[in-house]
């Protein structure tokens, strides 16, 4: 996000090892100044970026899974953050996800819980606190997740990876916080990451999950009621992790770009005209890449790669 107002794309990063995450301020020529460091709670995982004290200032939450917390900092609009704030999650939270679950127009939390087989929800308060978390119980180690409106309906819903199963649960949101019971669909071994897109331009949101476990991505079409089709797998790098959605070659259609943290690559999947994904380019990443974003850092219309 732009953390300093200057109309350049800034990076925040999570530092799993060092407890702490570090603020890149962007100079808009692909290049970043000297980082600044935030100290987290214990093994910080997973980052979100938005506004939630309604200041026009943006914010960080973090999920900090060794000391089963999540951790606000509020933004000053300059490039710098307050300390961090601590609220309780699960056991184990790894992925943080934003939106207005509750329709009282303040952005509440939702956190999935490794090692409690649930998620937690954080409702906001619009001040940059945030009420005490309730949990729903889902699969095996909840994972990743994502949020978006699967049934057009105007709330929010949310996907969950379940680890051991090798599912995901879709929960369609009731707009007043709850969820329907859960529905699971079947992909591949271990899936971590979960994004949304329309893929095949229906008009309807489709899913993307990576399979870390046996190399591939899942993608399930939408059939824009909250339901999915089967699962379409295509074989990528080793391990599989993050995904970014972007269109790449200018076509008018989404692109897929896959990290893969055991070889050490990106797998870039060009939308074709049947929508196979069959076209696929490697590139060498540095060292275990875990996580990757598609944005526009030098501000030339046309999206990079950011790979951490």
């Amino acid at each position: 996000g732009d953390f300093n107002n200057n109309t350049k794309l800034d990076l925040a990063v999570t530092d799993a090892q060092s407890n702490a995450i570090s603020v890149l301020l962007a100079d808009g020529h692909r290049t970043f100044q000297q980082e600044t460091t935030y100290s987290t709670g214990t093994r910080p995982t997973s980052i979100i970026v938005n506004d939630f004290n309604n200041d026009s200032k943006l914010d960080l939450v973090v999920a900090n899974g060794g000391d089963n917390s999540i951790g606000i900092f509020l933004g000053n609009g300059n490039g710098t953050f307050g300390n961090e704030i601590t609220y309780a999650a699960g056991t184990s939270p790894l992925s943080v996800r934003t939106a207005d679950f509750n329709n009282d127009s303040k952005l509440d939390l939702v956190v999935t819980n490794d090692e409690e087989n649930a998620i937690s929800m954080l409702f906001g308060n619009g001040n940059g606190t945030f009420q005490n978390q309730i949990k729903y119980i889902l699969g095996s180690h909840a994972y990743g997740s994502t949020v978006a409106d699967l049934n057009n309906d105007r709330k929010p819903d949310l996907v969950v990876g379940n680890f051991f199963d090798g599912t995901i649960s879709v929960l369609l949101g009731k707009g007043d916080g709850s969820f329907e019971n859960q529905t699971t669909y079947t992909v591949g071994a271990l899936p971590l990451i979960i994004v949304s897109a329309d893929l095949n331009d229906d008009s309807k949101l489709d899913l993307i999950v990576s399979n870390s476990d046996d190399n591939t991505i899942s993608i399930l079409h939408g059939n824009g009621d909250g339901a999915f089709q089967n699962e379409i797998t295509h074989t990528v790098g080793s391990h599989p992790y993050g995904i970014a959605v972007a269109d790449f070659n200018n076509d008018g259609k989404l692109d897929l770009a896959v990290v893969n943290a055991r070889d050490n690559t990106i797998t870039v999947m060009l939308n074709d005209e049947d929508e196979t994904f069959q076209n696929q380019i490697t590139y060498m990443a540095g060292s275990g890449p875990s996580n990757i974003v598609a944005a526009d850092i030098d501000n030339d219309a046309k999206p990079d790669l950011v790979v951490v």
